[in-house]
Order: structure tokens, then C-alpha cells, then sequence
């Protein structure tokens, strides 16, 4: 099942690319999504879960279920001045 992730700021910064194509056998969830990139980057585990998850176009939570083809955007908190 095809998932593309898109990652925003200083996510991209970590990951070195703003799209990640992952593909599971079965369906997941976000957390299982937030859960395997954890595995995959070093150190983006502080910022993963502080993050916003939308699920194409519509914020979701950790409990929504992702079909093929969806597209996870995550968007790491932002503080300015």
C-alpha cells in the first residue's frame, strides 16, 4: 500500500528530501507512520511528535487509518519573533 509523506522546516532539514514514498503490506495508521520514520531518521523523534498531521488536506490524529495512495503531510511546530 503506497503512502507519500511530505515533511516541512526543519523536518525536510533532517530527512534531506520534502517527499518520502513508503509502501506497506497491510494498513496503518499515522502514529504506525510517525512510528516507522522514527526508526528511519536519527534524531527526528522530539520533533515527529510535536508535530501536525494532515491526511490529504484534513488534519487527523494518531488513530486515523490510511488507504493507498494517501498523502501525509507533516508540519513540525514553528516559533518566530
Amino acid at each position: 500500500m503506497p503512502i507519500k509523506v511530505k515533511v516541512f522546516a526543519i523536518l525536510k532539514d533532517i530527512v534531506g528530501r520534502e517527499e518520502i514514498h513508503l509502501d506497506f503490506e497491510e494498513e496503518v495508521s499515522c502514529r504506525e507512520v510517525l512510528r516507522h520514520l522514527e526508526t528511519q531518521f536519527e534524531g527526528i523523534a522530539p520533533i515527529l511528535w510535536h508535530s501536525l498531521v494532515a491526511v490529504n488536506g484534513q488534519y487527523a490524529d494518531g488513530d486515523t487509518v490510511l488507504t493507498a495512495n494517501d498523502e501525509v503531510a507533516i508540519l513540525p511546530p514553528v516559533c518566530g519573533g
